[in-house]
């Protein structure tokens, strides 16, 4: 994938740490509300966790929601944290498709080629 720096580029500005407890995961910014989508398995049964930022501000959250069955979360940062909300497709990707994993570890994107199953 020879367009993945650019495709990191433009999605990691949406994508930020999240701290639940001793668990270390990311969540994206999926509508400007500041509505954060994360993974079930990143806060667990955590009500209050932390967003890491890039610029190494560490901002309090509630989890708003927790959907065990579809391992997904919502979080809303205690304060405005200025994500630009992750692009919408407007295709989904056929069986195949080259395509990534963008997520942060330690403040730094991190990006997995792979394709779609």
């Amino acid at each position: 994938m020879s367009e993945l720096p650019a495709i990191v580029q433009r999605v990691a500005r949406s994508v930020v740490g999240i701290r639940a407890g001793r668990t270390l995961g990311c969540a994206f910014a999926a509508m400007g509300n500041g509505i954060l989508v994360t993974s079930q398995q990143v806060v667990g049964f955590e009500r209050e966790v932390l967003v890491l930022l890039d610029d190494d501000r560490v901002v309090p959250a509630v989890v708003l929601r927790v959907n065990v069955a579809l391992d997904v979360a919502l979080v809303l940062p205690m304060e405005p944290i200025g994500l630009t909300p992750l692009d919408s497709v407007q295709e989904p990707p056929s069986v195949g498709a080259s395509c990534a994993v963008v997520g942060k570890s330690f403040g730094a994107a991190v990006a997995l080629p792979t394709h779609v199953a």
